[in-house]
């Protein structure tokens, strides 16, 4: 009776390592080479959580390609039209904290380019990154928080102490916990009856 005891509450504790990638400041930007990859990681994006926001990060797709033989940048959403403040603010502050193209890594936007091989400035392909943005409704967007360059915001210091996204990570540990105190009673009562005895 005891191994089975022990091989159960073995058992239970094997799938509490949680491998969740949450978008916050430690998220890692990249280079897709289809928009589908993009869109993957632009669903990790915690949208239920972002509807009831008080500060954290966000992260957005931008496609660049070739267009009447210039560069351009397409951001595909918004992070205005993600987020939706707790406080009421139709227009929380927000940063670039970490962009997806790194310097070196693409044609500037605006560069001259071209589909043609061989030609000065070929563009082989369309590509997309993902940018991480820092948010905080406690502040206003005006031109100095909208900009490309790379800084650190109070949301990236952990805002006011607001607590984080959910996660899901309590319920997790909730549902563990009702099911090692069933299992528990299940094998005391089972146990205490001398059940498997009379098997």
């Amino acid at each position: 009776m005891k191994k089975v005891l022990s091989v159960l509450i073995c058992l239970l504790f094997i799938p509490m390592v949680v491998n969740a990638e949450v978008i916050d400041e430690n998220y890692k930007t990249r280079i897709f080479y289809s928009e589908q990859e993009c869109l993957d990681e632009y669903a990790k994006n915690d949208h239920e959580g972002n509807q009831q926001a008080v500060s954290g990060f966000w992260a957005g797709c931008v496609k660049i390609y070739c267009d009447n033989s210039r560069i351009k940048y397409d951001q595909m959403h918004h992070i205005l039209e993600d987020i939706t403040c707790a406080n009421g603010n139709q227009n929380p502050s927000y940063t670039l904290t970490q962009p997806g193209i790194k310097e070196g890594e693409a044609p500037f936007a605006g560069s001259t380019c071209t589909y043609e091989p061989g030609e000065e400035g070929y563009f082989e392909r369309d590509i997309w990154s993902i940018d991480l943005y820092g948010y905080n409704c406690e502040g206003q967007v005006n031109s100095s928080t909208t900009t490309t360059t790379s800084t650190t915001t109070q949301a990236n210091q952990g805002g006011h102490g607001e607590k984080n996204p959910q996660t899901g990570i309590e319920t997790y540990y909730l549902v563990l916990s009702a099911l090692v105190i069933t299992l528990g009673g299940s094998l005391y009562f089972i146990n205490k009856k001398d059940l498997f005895k009379k098997i």
